[in-house]
């Protein structure tokens, strides 16, 4: 299948690579449909899907705009492969805890799974957490990850932005922007500035977290809005919003915090380049990383047309039907070749941006780059003309 000009799923982008120099670039999505058989230990074979899925530009929640529902198709460059799974955590039954997993290859990301949780206040002033319910699924969303706004705390001293909020575009609207928001996870669950008894029985407790670093009662209360960098990562598989910590720390728009010994938790655990977060000028701050929104721990790669199709995806109780699933992606991807004037193409080595795992719908979809040198940046309409080709 030969590609000659943009459609639905192939268009032409101009940027700059890491180094500030001009770059042309063509994207290429593809969707696939996983054949799954249950009981089955065999890779399911990724078979292609009658429907094949347009690029997106970024797409949010209108009730939450930090809740992606989409991230951007159309960066021209992305330095990482972002792995996202979408859809839920399904215990063997009913569990009121379990484990669940996203495997790439060699790099494993577990993920704790507790059901429904409470918190109260003992009559020695210790913070209790209830027992967890027992549940069949767990959403795999950032709003049941650590995180979220102590809103008690924001009722009981005020937000400074609430004065603009009626200004500022429908956009940026929400509680999200307060002074007590967890800048690493807006939209969770748990985080706490001072354990009062009203603000204890409002808290939620988070229903995904990081197997490494549980919450616990005796870490649940923050102390100071400026302590949050020592406050538990919100763990995941779906996208990261631009608002949040790391991502918005490559645009050098950290929130303010208290002296901190030593790197970021992001950063000794390989997450994120050393010297993350810091200050300095527009370009001192920046790093290309901005792009990348997939979760702790599924940034990978990036992977290649040459290195993509020895790897095994697997999966542990994220499919509604079968427990443990894995696949391939067909081997090879996408020959991609951009405009090199003249009325010449030249050949790229095709990069994967990104790929989107849905196990409740049987559904990957790939997003590839294919990028070579330009003389300058191109209009849009000027990128429209130019001749291109992806072959499949």
């Amino acid at each position: 299948m030969n590609i000659s000009a943009p459609t639905e799923q192939v268009m032409p982008l101009s940027g700059e690579d890491d180094q500030g120099r001009p770059v042309l670039c063509v994207v290429a999505k593809r969707t696939y449909r996983l054949d799954v058989r249950p009981g089955s230990s065999s890779p399911a074979p990724c078979l292609v899907a009658e429907e094949q899925l347009p690029l997106h530009t970024l797409e949010v929640d209108p009730a939450d705009p930090e809740t992606v529902l989409q991230d951007a198709d159309i960066y021209p460059v992305k330095p990482l492969t972002d792995v996202i799974v979408r859809g839920h955590a399904y215990a063997p039954g009913r569990a009121t805890q379990m484990g669940a997993s996203v495997s790439v290859g060699k790099s494993t990301k577990v993920l704790a799974i507790i059901g429904d949780r409470r918190c109260s206040l003992s009559a020695t002033g210790q913070i209790l957490f209830s027992p967890p319910t027992a549940f069949e699924k767990v959403p795999l969303l950032y709003n049941r990850a650590y995180g979220g706004v102590d809103k008690v705390a924001e009722a009981n001293f005020g937000n400074p932005y609430a004065q603009i909020l009626p200004y500022v575009s429908d956009h940026l609207k929400g509680s999200r922007h307060s002074p007590y928001r967890y800048p690493r996870n807006g939209v969770g669950r748990g985080y706490l500035i001072e354990p009062s008894a009203d603000a204890l029985e409002a808290l939620m407790l988070p229903n995904i977290e990081d197997p490494e670093d549980l919450l616990s009662p005796g870490r649940l209360a923050v102390g100071s809005t400026r302590r949050w960098p020592h406050m538990p990562l919100p763990w995941g598989t779906d996208w990261l919003s631009l608002a949040c910590f790391p991502r918005i720390g490559f645009l050098g728009g950290t929130t303010d915090y208290e002296p901190f010994q030593g790197d970021f938790p992001e950063v000794r655990r390989g997450f994120i380049p050393q010297g993350y977060p810091r200050r300095g000028t527009q370009n001192e701050m920046w790093h290309d990383r901005a792009r990348n929104a997939g979760s702790l721990g599924l940034q990978l790669g990036p992977f290649t047309t040459q290195t993509i199709g020895d790897l095994e995806f697997r999966l542990a109780n994220l499919h509604p039907r079968q427990p443990q699933l894995s696949f391939r992606l067909p081997k090879g991807g996408p020959r991609i070749m951009v405009d090199g004037r003249n009325g010449k193409l030249v050949p790229t080595e095709p990069v994967l941006h990104h790929i989107v795992i849905e196990p409740d719908l049987d559904r990957v979809s790939v997003l590839w780059r294919g990028s070579a040198p330009a003389v300058r940046r191109y209009t849009l309409e000027e990128l429209l003309a130019m001749p291109l080709l992806v072959s499949w």
